[in-house]
């Protein structure tokens, strides 16, 4: 599956109608965050009954190699 979407999602851009808050944070070793999702999405007729997935990229700072974590947030839009 890779970092894509499952089937039948379209992918959406994060900052355009998901957004993190905070959108940059630190977290020690060892350790979790939580972190608010805001959705806002346009009451648009051409979003109405779309599937989209939400790819959330996290980049861990401070390695001698960069590593960086995906994971995906789904939503299915109301008719």
């Amino acid at each position: 599956m890779g970092i894509g979407p499952a089937a039948g999602y379209a992918v959406a851009q994060v900052g355009t109608w998901l957004k993190l808050d905070p959108a940059e944070f630190k977290v020690a070793g060892d350790s979790m965050k939580s972190v608010s999702l805001v959705l806002d999405l346009p009451d648009r007729p051409e979003l109405r009954g779309k599937r989209l997935a939400f790819i959330v990229e996290a980049t861990l700072q401070g390695r001698e190699i960069p590593v960086e974590v995906y994971g995906r947030v789904y939503v299915n839009v109301a008719e």
